[in-house]
């Protein structure tokens, strides 16, 4: 038995897990964005949002990560480049969530649940980045034919 090409695996599970995160950060900002509009960029309060709090700030911020995670997206190398940097941007971003949440601090008006929400694409994102998903072994043409008489 071989192994099947790692690239096909994980270029397979990269491609969806980054076209996934892609368009729901798309749908979130757009939908902020016509609750929100423009009105105070920065509001520390925010606007409720299902569960959320959200403001023009973050919506702006998840519409931007949407559009390039797309277009990123073209291909398995591009969308492993995407998730590396969402992961890489959405720790800091998610500790800093925690450390300055409720605070006049935080213009990003975010809620708990939001920086969970944040940690939880990151961390899903780096792990398929540097742990990649094993190959499985499948049958070479000729060991499924059988042994040749």
């Amino acid at each position: 038995m071989r192994w099947k090409p790692l690239a096909d695996v994980q270029g397979t599970v990269v491609l969806s897990f980054a076209r996934l995160v892609s368009y729901l950060l798309l749908a979130f900002g757009v939908v902020g964005l016509l609750m929100t509009g423009f009105d105070y960029f920065s509001n520390v309060t925010g606007i409720p949002f299902l569960m959320f709090t959200i403001n023009p700030n973050t919506n702006v911020i998840h519409v931007v990560a949407g559009l390039v995670g797309i277009a990123m997206t073209a291909e398995a190398l591009l969308a492993r480049r995407y998730l590396l940097l969402i992961g890489a941007l959405g720790i800091p971003w998610a500790v800093a969530g925690y450390i300055i949440d409720g605070t006049m601090a935080d213009f990003f008006a975010r809620n708990i649940a939001l920086v969970n929400l944040h940690l939880a694409i990151s961390l899903i994102a780096l792990l398929l980045v540097f742990f990649p998903v094993w190959p499985r072994l499948i049958p070479t043409q000729s060991e499924a034919i059988g042994p040749a008489a």
